[in-house]
């Protein structure tokens, strides 16, 4: 079922991970508008499309700048990046023009950033996004060969070869590239070799500092992720070492950081109650939608979103229905997102 989250749902857009907005206490806000996803990619963080999940989520658009204003306004910095990174595809939002153009108009931000697997990119929507305002797309390609992309991708109808196309147009229309590959050790380590060689003649022909730029990501499990295979994960250590030898060996720089990305600390946006919950013995938490799976629940606490897993009906209050009495001590806060797990 897709969920509508609208300000009457009550549903909050700080605190959870999935949707709404992040911050992790930097110059750069992150944008979850939706969830959906048109690939089943087999190493997926955040297990989309992957038909486990009870519930999609979607953000009425309005609603969604509301809630990144606020952060802005309480940053109070001049430049920031609002960065459309969903649990899914950001070009399956349908009001994602919009909200990239209303983004950028928000005081504070001077870039308009997005993630995508860039399948959906067409000639048409890379103008809409260029006439929106967007700044920068960071397009996910893990392989040069059409069958392991495909199986990466685990979708048949993955075409490679378009891709490739649509991110020689991206920089021609105006919007800065950054390739973001996943290294699966074992696996493509001859294709991220060949990302380098695709990336450095993009550069060539685009030498502007920022217009096209190459960020290697490592292959990591997450417990709510899909797991690619018998691919292990690789410690950062073993990691940068095979990217400085890439490195030598292509002359060309690969190890990034937030830095070379204009990326730098600033204040973190946070749940002001979070010191008083710790001190009680309880908090009160309002059910007040179902989550994405089976005995998971979002949360309403003081207009603060927790993801609420384990939930039964014993919990509720029945003087207060639907709201729910929680332990402090299963209350978790990291940045601004917020769990609540009862036991």
């Amino acid at each position: 079922m897709l969920i509508k989250i609208t300000q009457q749902s009550r549903i909050p857009l700080f605190g959870l991970d999935f949707i709404g907005v992040l911050d992790r206490g930097s110059n750069l806000i992150e944008i979850r508008p939706t969830t959906l996803c048109n690939l089943r990619c087999g190493y997926c963080y955040a297990n989309a499309n992957s038909g486990n999940y009870n519930n999609e989520f979607e953000v009425e658009e309005s609603y969604l700048v509301d809630a990144f204003e606020q952060v802005a306004r309480f940053k109070n910095i001049a430049d920031i990046e609002a960065h459309v990174d969903p649990y899914g595809e950001a070009l399956l939002y349908k009001d994602v023009f919009r909200l990239v153009k209303d983004l950028k108009g928000i005081k504070g931000v001077v870039k308009a950033s997005m993630q995508s697997n860039g399948t959906l990119l067409t000639e048409d929507s890379i103008a809409k996004l260029k006439g929106a305002g967007l700044d920068q797309i960071n397009v996910t390609i893990n392989s040069m060969d059409p069958a392991l992309a495909k199986k990466l991708s685990c979708r048949d109808d993955y075409n490679l070869d378009k891709l490739l196309a649509t991110l020689n147009l991206l920089p021609e229309r105006g919007i800065d590239v950054v390739l973001t590959p996943v290294w699966f050790f074992g696996v493509n380590d001859a294709e991220i070799e060949k990302i380098i060689v695709f990336y450095k003649g993009l550069k060539e022909r685009f030498p502007r500092l920022n217009k096209v730029r190459l960020g290697i990501q490592n292959y990591l499990v997450y417990k709510t992720g899909r797991k690619l295979g018998k691919v292990r994960e690789r410690d950062f250590s073993y990691f940068y070492k095979q990217l400085r030898a890439l490195e030598k060996k292509h002359g060309t720089k690969l190890v990034l950081g937030p830095r070379d990305f204009g990326i730098h600390p600033a204040p973190v946006y946070r749940f002001t109650g979070v010191d008083a919950i710790r001190r009680n013995e309880s908090i009160a938490v309002e059910i007040v939608s179902p989550g994405r799976q089976e005995r998971e629940f979002i949360g309403n606490t003081d207009g603060w979103g927790v993801k609420v897993v384990n939930f039964s009906r014993e919990y509720i209050d029945p003087a207060k229905k639907p709201v729910i009495k929680v332990p402090a001590v299963s209350f978790e806060v990291k940045g601004n997102l917020a769990s609540v797990i009862l036991k």
